[in-house]
């Protein structure tokens, strides 16, 4: 759980307020903190397997390339 303002993370706090920026927060009321989000870390994932794809697009044509120049030789 993060703090709505600062984004601290306050787990494991003994106090119920924000060593950051002091605003309370109550464990048992999830609208006074946030979670992190399971949607971010698909599009993180998505984002990474994008980027993947385009190098490897990249990459393997020159592969096949370099390979085809080292057997004309």
């Amino acid at each position: 759980m993060y703090c709505l303002s600062c984004k601290y993370d306050l787990r494991n706090l003994h106090d119920h307020r924000c060593p950051e920026c002091g605003r309370p927060f109550d464990p048992s009321d999830d609208r006074t903190f946030s979670v992190p989000s399971s949607r971010m870390s698909r599009i993180a994932l998505i984002g990474l397997f994008l980027l993947t794809v385009v190098v490897w697009g990249m990459v393997l044509p020159l592969l096949v390339w370099a390979i085809q120049v080292a057997r004309a030789l």
